[in-house]
């Protein structure tokens, strides 16, 4: 298992970390984010879903009172271009 850390300082540098994640998954992947209010969940999945052309940042909004945001969005994998469906969910844990 290879493990990454990354940094954000910014909104604009945690939506670039979503588009560097988004470029290490493979389908089907779920990934599960985990952190209190605030902490930049969505921000980041904004940039993921930017970089799978699900939806612009503006776009993506969090699930809180929905619960679940779905995406069509696509995948570039070894030059071949896939659909992905990228599900964005507010669960909680304890």
């Amino acid at each position: 298992m290879t493990v990454r850390r990354f940094v954000s300082n910014s909104s604009r540098e945690t939506i670039a970390i979503g588009g560097e994640i988004a470029q290490m998954l493979s389908s089907p992947t779920l990934l599960f984010l985990r952190g209190d209010l605030g902490a930049g969940k969505t921000t980041l999945v904004k940039g993921i879903a930017q970089a799978l052309d699900a939806a612009d940042p503006d776009e993506v909004t969090s699930p809180t009172f929905t619960l679940v945001h779905e995406y069509d969005g696509h995948h570039r994998v070894d030059g071949k271009e896939h659909d992905v469906k990228p599900y964005h969910i507010d669960a909680l844990s304890h």
